[in-house]
């Protein structure tokens, strides 16, 4: 119980980073790398080791394609773009990480209500122990 109070307790840190980061006027491209690190941070706080662990694993190496061009007349609209378009890139990869381990448990959620469902079929038993009353019950909106 302790454990899914601490998960609860990362997850909803990582709401308030949000809400908190949301509120600041977003003037230039620092103050949103700020911002956006506030958010990973929060957010690398509420993984746990399993999370961890996904990720680690389903992790893909970053596509390094074609190299950015900047075509900015001075030196700060350059470093500005980049700000912007870093900070972009970092809350792209922390919606990856969110979609990973999404995934990974909806897979896990899936298999265990299978498992779950062939374990009821099996307690159903053969035709003739239906006939003996011997089926589970089920309420009239879950099908088995």
């Amino acid at each position: 119980m302790k454990m899914k109070q601490n998960r609860q307790d990362g997850l909803e840190n990582v709401l308030r980073a949000i809400r908190r980061v949301s509120r600041r006027p977003m003037t230039d491209g620092n103050t949103v790398l700020r911002g956006v690190h506030e958010i990973q941070e929060a957010f690398e706080a509420a993984l746990t080791e399993r999370d961890r662990a996904i990720l680690a694993e389903r992790h893909k190496a970053a596509d390094a394609g074609s190299p950015l061009v900047y075509a900015a007349d001075d030196r700060e609209e350059a470093l500005e773009d980049f700000a912007f378009t870093t900070a972009a890139d970092s809350l792209e990869l922390i919606v990856e990480q969110i979609r990973t381990i999404n995934d990974h448990k909806r897979e896990e959620l899936y298999r265990n209500c299978l498992d779950i469902y062939y374990a009821l079929k099996q307690c159903a038993g053969t035709a003739g122990e239906v006939d003996r009353g011997l089926r589970p019950r089920f309420p009239a909106d879950v099908v088995p």
